[in-house]
């Protein structure tokens, strides 16, 4: 039995697509009788019972890294790959990896995975006076180049991380897997369904363009049986449809969780993914698999997995002219509808959604040389 230990800085947030992903990757490692040992702050209520979970509270300074290396070491007897999820857990994967070779020999068969789901460019913006981004940024740059090889989400992050460190090699772009989730109801896509889904609030400013291209979209269709749910909102967006006047086109909806999100993406008539600040955005797979169409912002990190007019429609949506424009087209097109929400769920069918993949994902983190 293979034993792999994953470094989390919290488990909890089940919102978060990399503990979404990483969740789903144990599952199959599970079914190929490798143990995994997730290390994290906290965890949620509904974690895997057969995951052997250990709670660390790591502070972001060198005496807390170095304290929580030292205990994971001597906890990881048989380890011989360490997974480190987001930042700074690369940093202390790396103190781990010393410990253990400390300890145990340079012989010993340890390495070590960074799988980057979001890159921490804020630690190197923020002025270099503020003393715990300089030791954070100093021990980033100390421990990422002993990290064997680095997974990213995103050509955006891989091009991020060799920006910052100018002589890694080994780091390469692999997309993460998509877990099917089991939504109660028909699970057919019926043309009733009449709302287009915005999801606000990492971008609000691009959101409110967004829901200016709908106004004019709804002002300029004849038939205006098309609304616009928007999940996560503030004043500002709520001062712009009273500006708009488009009360009655509009549902605003707070912050939910991951299956309440999949519900909305299960009813709706099209998803926008407009977002260009996250790194990765796993709204994407939930959408094709529900057949819900995209429509994605060219600028978007996501945009790297879709074809125009294939399996989702691409635009700037910095331009409501121009989105407005794709709203006509996803509502009066229905071959081309059909034909991109069928090319959407055969792709993340027999791709992300497939044990094939998934099992060569975790083949590709176990034999690191």
């Amino acid at each position: 039995m293979k034993n792999i230990a994953l470094l989390a800085s919290d488990m909890k947030d089940i919102l978060n697509p990399s503990i979404y992903f990483v969740l789903d990757l144990i599952e199959e490692m599970y079914k190929n009788d490798i143990k995994v040992t997730v290390f994290a702050k906290s965890f949620p209520p509904n974690f895997p019972s057969n995951i052997v979970r250990k709670k660390i509270n790591v502070s972001n300074n060198n005496l807390s890294l170095k304290a929580a290396a030292k205990r994971i070491a001597k906890e990881l007897t048989t380890v011989e790959l360490i997974v480190a999820l987001d930042f700074p857990m690369n940093i202390l994967a790396s103190m781990v990896k010393n410990k253990i070779i400390e300890y145990r020999g340079s012989d010993y068969p340890i390495r070590t995975v960074w799988y980057v789901f979001s890159f921490h460019f804020d630690v190197y913006k923020k002025k270099r006076n503020f003393i715990l981004n300089d030791i954070l940024v100093k021990l980033d740059m100390e421990h990422t180049p002993n990290i064997d090889f680095i997974k990213t989400s995103s050509k955006k992050i891989e091009e991020n991380i060799r920006y910052i460190h100018k002589d890694i090699k080994n780091i390469e772009t692999i997309y993460p897997s998509y877990r099917k989730t089991k939504i109660v109801g028909d699970d057919s896509k019926k043309h009733g369904y009449n709302y287009f889904l915005l999801f606000a609030k990492n971008d609000f400013d691009r959101a409110l363009k967004c829901i200016i291209a709908f106004s004019i979209f709804i002002k300029n269709s004849k038939d205006v049986k098309y609304r616009l749910k928007i999940i996560g909102y503030n004043n500002s967006i709520k001062q712009q449809i009273d500006i708009l006047k488009i009360h009655e086109h509009i549902d605003l909806v707070s912050d939910g969780s991951y299956a309440d999100n999949d519900v909305f993406i299960k009813d709706a008539y099209s998803v926008i993914i407009h977002d260009t600040n996250q790194d990765f955005n796993s709204i994407i797979f939930s959408a094709w698999y529900f057949k819900s169409m995209l429509i994605i912002d060219k600028n978007s990190t996501v945009s790297e997995l879709a074809t125009n007019r294939e399996n989702a429609l691409v635009v700037d949506t910095d331009n409501p002219l121009a989105l407005s424009n794709i709203f006509s087209i996803a509502t009066l097109d229905e071959d081309l509808y059909q034909s991109i929400i069928d090319n959407a769920y055969e792709y993340i069918s027999s791709k992300f959604a497939s044990t094939e993949y998934k099992n060569e994902l975790i083949k590709n983190l176990l034999d690191i040389k």
